[in-house]
C-alpha cells in the first residue's frame, strides 16, 4: 500500500466537498439548461460575474503591503 502524508490526506479531505458540489452542479446543469436555453444560462453566469467584479472593487479591502495585524476585519 501507498503511505500518504499528513499533508496529501489534508487535501484530499479539504478537495472532496468540492468536487461533490461540482458534480452535483455539472449534472442539473443540464436541467436548468433545458429548461431557459443556452443564452440565458450564461447570460446569468456573466451577469453575476459581473456583480462580483464590482463586490471587489467596492467592498474587499486593499491588504497589499500590510501586515496581519493592521487588517481589521
Amino acid at each position: 500500500t501507498v503511505r500518504l502524508s499528513f499533508k496529501v490526506k489534508l487535501i484530499l479531505l479539504l478537495a472532496k466537498p468540492r468536487v461533490n458540489c461540482t458534480l452535483k452542479t455539472k449534472s442539473h446543469f443540464k436541467y436548468f439548461l433545458a429548461g431557459i436555453g443556452l443564452v440565458t444560462a450564461y447570460g446569468i453566469y456573466a451577469f453575476f460575474a459581473l456583480v462580483s467584479v464590482f463586490f471587489v472593487f467596492w467592498v474587499v479591502k486593499e491588504t497589499k503591503g500590510k501586515e496581519l495585524e493592521e487588517m481589521t476585519g
